[in-house]
């Protein structure tokens, strides 16, 4: 059966604030770990002499996080499921062992929903848009269970998200001010460090260079990326309030007048 959310978005934030009252820290810790996993590479190649920084280094940074993305995202998805759910003994235990040993389940299901995803966004935007919403519950659900396909996932996601989309969409959107404090150290970096891009912007548009102006924008010092790190912990306040979203679409979760998380036997 498929479930309509009823909370309010500042009840699902709620919900996963007091789920994680105590392991904040080590969430935050770990969520940290995987970012670095996953941006380490291209920080450090950020970093690298421009003689160093070849198209096939470039290439073999886009393979790599091609590849890792589904198991560490599966890990961050079992990890931080379990917390919300009060089972820190089993956040723990895994860690990020827990997406490994799924690895081709988890790589197969990322590689598939950025394939379609991106491809209906080339295309067509809007749809891109509404395919990347009804598979936004694909990971909860492989966490769920590790023995469903990539299709199976991606099939039961977008089932569940019927009637839900805009629900979601509101509580990512109720995350906007925390997210913009976050990136306030990154932009001021990439304001006061990047004089060059400064200069590049100002001649782009004395020139009336559109193109020129953009990409003077977004060569951003490398500074910057480290400072965009920044935004994990934003990042597991997000998580902690989509593990009440998954949990209630999934039945194993009731609202009492307390709002206090209820599972099933």
């Amino acid at each position: 059966m498929n479930r309509i959310i009823r909370e309010s978005c500042k009840t699902l934030r709620q919900l996963g604030r007091q789920s994680f009252q105590g392991h904040w820290t080590e969430a935050i810790i770990f969520a940290l770990v995987c970012r670095l996993i996953l941006q380490g590479p291209s920080i450090i190649f950020n970093f690298l002499p421009s003689s160093l920084q070849t198209q096939m280094l470039a290439s073999l940074l886009s393979f790599y996080n091609f590849v890792i993305n589904g198991p560490i995202t599966l890990s961050l998805t079992h990890y931080m499921v379990r917390m919300f759910r009060q089972e820190p003994h089993v956040a723990t235990e895994s860690r990020l062992s827990y997406g490994f040993k799924n690895f081709t389940r988890a790589m197969v299901l990322y590689i598939t929903m950025t394939l379609i995803t991106g491809l209906l966004t080339m295309l067509f935007i809007i749809p891109g848009l509404f395919a990347a919403l009804n598979y936004s519950q694909a990971f909860f659900l492989l966490e769920d269970n590790p023995m469903k396909m990539p299709m199976q996932c991606m099939r039961e996601s977008k089932f569940i998200m019927r009637g839900n989309r805009i629900k979601f969409v509101s509580l990512l959107f109720s995350f906007a001010p925390w997210y913009i404090l976050a990136n306030v150290p990154a932009s001021v970096c990439h304001i006061v460090l990047d004089y060059d891009s400064i200069i590049a912007l100002n001649t782009a548009i004395n020139q009336g260079s559109f193109m020129a102006a953009v990409d003077s924008v977004v060569a951003v010092n490398p500074l910057v990326d480290v400072l965009l790190l920044l935004n994990v912990v934003v990042s597991v306040y997000i998580f902690s309030a989509r593990c009440a979203f998954f949990d209630i679409l999934a039945g194993k979760l009731e609202i009492r007048q307390y709002v206090e998380p209820i599972y099933e036997a």
